[in-house]
């Protein structure tokens, strides 16, 4: 995992100053959730600094300009971009970073910025960027912590998919080009959490059907932005409303990208064995009982990059 920062100042990465503090929040927040938390020993951690002319960043939707490092800026609604090239070339200055190595690395950008939104950018061959202000709201599932759990857990490193509904979506079917931009994207190993069949006898997470201690697992309608012709295997999860609990087939996914990167076997008896918290947490239950999914803004759908 490389850390890095936008919007900050040369004096704000004094030892233990605000760079320092936004940051090791940051990574605080990833591992507070399980399967990281458990697997923490498996990650290399770093932190780069990086000096921008001005704090904060700019918010083309508000007609904010900012001379920041990477360019970060917010476009709308949460949809958030930067200049992604600068932000590969910078992670390539630490030493032993190839091209290559890029490919298992997740980046996660902090921007100095108290705004709720966040967007991952992901590419085919693994590289990812999640760009996560330091939210300060109040508002369920809206804090950097839950941006932190959405954007780089969920979607930078466990490619997992979105599985909630959008407003304009609701009670509509998935459309043929949403659907094939899905199973495009699902052959390269994205998107394990969600599925176009209802069939749990063919569905995706199927072995977690009827498995002692997974009774939450099912197939519900209602995923990947559409009511109807997408599944999800629980109820609630990080990639609905952000709370602090992935499911299932998700923590499933993140434990076989570490396994992989690690170069150890992934097997369903290990998996199970040191998957010790298989329902939500008390954080989750309260975040998911307080949301209201009528006024909740979910997150950017992540950027997808061939």
């Amino acid at each position: 995992l490389l850390f890095i920062g936008d919007g900050y100042l040369p004096e704000d990465h004094e030892e233990g100053a605000l760079f320092d503090k936004d940051i090791n929040d940051g990574i605080e927040h990833f591992f507070s959730v399980e399967p990281y938390k458990s697997y923490r020993d498996y990650f290399k951690v770093y932190k780069q600094a990086a000096y921008s002319r001005e704090r904060g960043a700019t918010q083309t939707d508000k007609g904010i300009k900012k001379n920041t490092k990477f360019e970060v800026d917010f476009q709308g609604g949460s949809s958030m971009a930067a200049n992604t090239e600068t932000v590969f070339n910078y992670a390539l200055s630490i030493q032993g970073m190839t091209e290559e190595k890029l490919k298992s690395l997740l980046i996660v950008l902090v921007v100095n910025q108290d705004r709720y939104a966040g967007t991952c950018w992901m590419w085919s061959d693994g590289k990812a960027i999640a760009i996560t202000p330091v939210s300060k709201s109040t508002n369920p599932g809206s804090n950097y912590s839950n941006l932190i759990n959405h954007e780089a857990g969920g979607h930078g490193y466990g490619k997992l998919a979105d599985e909630y509904v959008t407003s304009a979506n609701s009670g509509k079917r998935i459309d043929t080009e949403t659907k094939n931009q899905y199973l495009n994207f699902a052959k390269y190993g994205f998107y394990s959490n969600v599925d176009t069949t209802g069939n749990t006898s063919i569905i995706k997470w199927k072995h977690f059907i009827g498995k002692s201690g997974y009774e939450r697992v099912g197939a519900y309608e209602g995923a990947y932005y559409f009511s109807l012709g997408m599944w999800r295997p629980e109820l609630t999860s990080c990639m609905i409303f952000n709370e602090p609990y992935y499911n299932a087939p998700s923590r499933e996914a993140i434990v076989k990208r570490i396994m992989q990167t690690a170069g150890e076997e992934f097997t369903m008896e290990k998996f199970v064995e040191k998957d010790i918290q298989k329902t939500p947490g008390n954080a989750a239950l309260i975040q998911t009982k307080s949301m209201n999914p009528l006024t909740f803004v979910p997150l950017a759908p992540p950027v997808i990059v061939k």
